[in-house]
This record gives C-alpha cells, structure tokens and sequence, in this order.
C-alpha cells in the first residue's frame, strides 16, 4: 500500500512538475517586473479567495473520501452536491462580490467572485481522487495550473497593468471551475441531466453531516491559523512585508508540492489499510520526515541561486531598477528558518489523515485550535521584536505545538504509532537545524547556493546514522515512478 501511496505522489508531482515550473517562472516574472507593493496587493487578493475557499472546502476531501472511496454511487451522488453548491456559490459571491466592489475596489471583489469557481475545482478533483486515479486528477490539476501561467503571463506581457497578475489569475480561476464542471460528467459517464436525476438518501447527509461537522470546525481553526501570519503582516507591517511574504510561499511552493500530494494520497490509503493501518501510518510517517525535510533543506539552502538566475535574465532582456535579490532580500532567510518547521508539519500532515481514518476526527480540531492559541500568543510579541523573522518564528511554534497534541491525545489509544511520532520528529528536527547551519552562517557568500550539496550531505547522513532512513526507501521510490511510466 505504501508504494501506491508513493506512486500516487509520484505521479502527480510527475504531472505538476513543468506547469509548477511554469507557474513559478511567470510569478518570479511578475515579482519582477511588478513592484514589491503590487506583489503584495495580489497576495491580498489571493488571500481573499483562499480563506473563503478555506471555510467552504472544510471536511469536504475527508467526507468525499470516507463515503466514496469504495463505493461508486456515493460518488455519483456527491457530484450532484457539487453542481447544486456551485449554482449557491454564484449566486452568493455574486452579491458579497458586487458590494466588496463598491466598498474596497475591483481587485479585491474579483477575489469574491472567484471563489465559486476555485471552490468548483477543488470539489472536482476531491471526487477524483476518490478513485485514486492520478491521471484524472493530474488532468484537472494541470488545466487550473497552466492557465493560471497563461493568462498572467498574457496580462504581464502584453500590458502595462500594475495589477495584471490579479486579471489573470481571476481568469484562471473561472478555467478550473468550468473544467471540474465538464471534466466529471465525462468521467463518471453521465450526463448533466442523469447527474441532477440521482436521488440523495437522507441517510447519507445526516451521516455524511455528523461525519465531518468536526472536521469543518477544524478547517475553520486551519483556515485562521494558516491566513493569521499573512493578515496579521499586511494589516501591521505593510504592502511591502506582505510582498515578501508572498516571496516565501511562492519559493517554499517548490517542496510543498510532495508534501500537498502525499497527504493527498494519505487519507484513501489509511481507510483502506484497515488492520495495517498502524503499519502504514509509521512507514507512511517515517518516509514523510525524511523525504520532505530533504527536499526542503536542499530548496532553502539553494534558493540564492534563483535570485542570481532571474537578475541575469532581466539584465538579459535590458530592464533595469532594483535587483531581485536585493528587492527580495529577506526571503532566503526566511526560508532557512521555515525549514525547520517541516519535521513538525510532516507529522500534521499524515496524523491528521490518520486520525480520520480511525474515527478521531476531533482531535484533528484540538491539534488545529492549539496551533492557533499558541501563534496568536507568540506572533505579536516576536514580531514586534524580529519583524518577518518573528513572524515566521511564531508559525514554527505553532507546527511543533499542532504536532505535540495528535502525540498527546492519541497518545491512550495508538501509544506505539504516537511514540514513533515523538522520537522521528524530535531527530529530524535537530538533523534540519544541524543540516541549514552552514546555509545560514556563509548566506551572504556570493555562491552560498553551493550550502545546497553540503546541507542535503549532512542531513541524509545523519540520516542514516539515526536510522530514520535505509537503503531499501530509495529502491522503493525508484519503483514507485517506474511502476507509473508503465501504467
């Protein structure tokens, strides 16, 4: 099962990785050629769209996958839902949408009226993903990708519009919504109207209802806690702070991807296990320490060398004014300091996932409201002490927290998985901080982007020293894809 869950990752980062690449070309381009100030109105936008698809995609993978996973009418009735919620949606983005404009500007409602259709396209590949079939699924992550490339780079290219960057994405966002509408009723072979024909039992909401009410509380603690760091710097700091806030997410996008697509696979995987399900869960978890904190040194220490590629390219094309590396001075360091966080929310990321799977949900809301209490108490105080440093200091405190309590409330009922929990978490975050030191201590060197090699050498020694990792993960990994390109 493991090496399934590990396909599946594998090739829907296979897929993603040219649109990724892609999107973060076009984003650096407009990071660019765009002022800092622009960047960050256009992370505001985002985070408009983002913390209302936040709220109305709560519970719903989780919900989709618990009564879908194996059973095919469900899904045909849970893609009724989704039409009937997108009809709602428009309706009522629309309204919110038209006053936002009246109120605070047009580039700000058009995060309004975008969320029914973002909200559309996420609820598309949920029910793919249902199956398990990374291909279709790849196929609607790539459209709502690569036109999200296309149409900024359109808008970036071909006007001098300070905010192009929000009318292109806006654009992409109607893209993916209208292909999770058409993509579903070709692949569940139904018509619109046999779609809308299916009788829902009552049974089945109230169950489906009970089922992820506590999920959807939870969500909404995640959804605050994820946005607090970003509002709580554009309200306090400013456009600019928000600009490099907006730098870090977008370089840190290059290993969040393994990590969205393994817990994407996580759930389905864990409600199929059954009796090995503890099994799975500590193979699941260990794999996911290791690999995804080593993906996320070698980014961080070696993002310097992105800055240097995008400088040469705009003095290549002739622009002038400020450098990249200077306008976005402190996002390499910023980056450094997230890393160290990923131990801590490898941990979130399958635990969460498992506790679902074993009928402890709640706790997934217990971890999320800790994590948020402990941000809330620790962002001010660091902030207004360290600035950005502070505020990414805050969210590592919270990840260790969120981690700390699935350790503790599960702790009774699934002692052996939540000790392995401890113990792995705890080794890969003094191996993280072992590994980034050099990073950090030669940053201002002009190559400190070679700190990569050195740091990904020291960290997968140690490794193997503590036995987090053995030689049989890297021939499971190679099968994983090989197993796919053939499939």
């Amino acid at each position: 099962m493991l090496r399934k869950l590990v396909g599946y990752a594998a090739y829907m980062f296979g897929a993603n990785i040219f649109t990724a690449l892609l999107t973060f070309a076009v984003t650096a381009f407009g990071m660019a050629s765009r002022s800092k100030e622009a960047f960050g109105d256009y992370f505001t936008y985002m985070l408009v769209y983002e913390i209302g698809t936040g709220v109305l995609i709560n519970g719903v993978n989780a919900t989709i996958q618990k009564f879908s996973a194996e059973n095919e009418e469900n899904r045909l009735r849970f893609t009724k839902l989704v039409f009937v919620a997108f009809l709602i949606m428009s309706l009522v983005f629309g309204v919110v949408g038209f006053i936002a404009w009246q109120i605070v500007g047009f580039n700000l409602a058009l995060g309004f009226f975008g969320i029914p259709w973002v909200v559309t396209g996420w609820y598309g590949r949920y029910i793919l993903r249902s199956t398990l079939d990374a291909k279709r699924e790849a196929r609607l992550m790539v459209i709502a990708s690569l036109s999200s490339s296309v149409f900024r780079f359109l808008f970036l290219t071909f006007t001098d519009l300070r905010d192009a960057m929000i009318y292109g994405d806006f654009l992409a966002l109607v893209v993916s919504g209208l292909a999770a509408l058409i993509i579903l009723p070709l692949t569940l072979k139904k018509s619109v109207r046999e779609i809308f024909s299916v009788e829902i039992p009552k049974s089945l909401l109230v169950e489906a209802f009970h089922f992820s009410v506590p999920l959807w509380f939870a969500g909404l603690v995640f959804t605050a806690k994820s946005r607090l760091q970003a509002t709580w710097t554009r309200g306090r700091i400013g456009a600019r702070a928000m600009g490099a806030l907006g730098g870090l997410q977008l370089f840190g996008m290059l290993y969040e991807k393994p990590m969205e697509f393994l817990g994407q696979a996580s759930l389905p995987g864990l409600v199929s296990a059954k009796e090995e399900r503890d099994a799975l869960y500590r193979e699941l978890l260990r794999f996911s320490i290791v690999a995804l904190t080593a993906i996320a040194v070698t980014v961080s220490a070696g993002v310097p060398l992105a800055f240097q590629v995008i400088d040469e390219v705009q003095r290549l094309f002739g622009q002038t004014g400020e450098l990249f590396r200077d306008k976005y001075v402190e996002v390499p360091l910023l980056m450094l300091l997230s890393t160290l966080a990923i131990p801590f929310r490898a941990v979130e990321l399958v635990t969460n996932q498992y506790s679902v799977a074993v009928g402890k949900q709640r706790s997934v809301f217990y971890a999320q409201v800790v994590q948020l209490a402990v941000m809330a108490l620790t962002l001010i105080p660091l902030a207004e002490a360290y600035g950005l440093v502070g505020v990414v200091l805050a969210g590592i405190i919270g990840e260790l927290a969120n981690a700390s309590t699935f350790v503790v409330l599960l702790w009774n009922v699934r002692r052996d998985s939540m000790r392995s929990a401890a113990v792995w978490s705890l080794i890969a975050g003094v191996v993280t901080a072992i590994s980034v030191a050099p990073a950090y201590y030669y940053r201002a060197w002009t190559y400190s982007w070679l700190m990569a090699f050195v740091a990904l050498a020291i960290f997968v020694s140690l490794m193997f020293v503590t036995r987090l990792l053995k030689a049989s993960d890297f021939e499971r990994v190679l099968r994983a894809f090989k197993n796919r390109r053939s499939a």
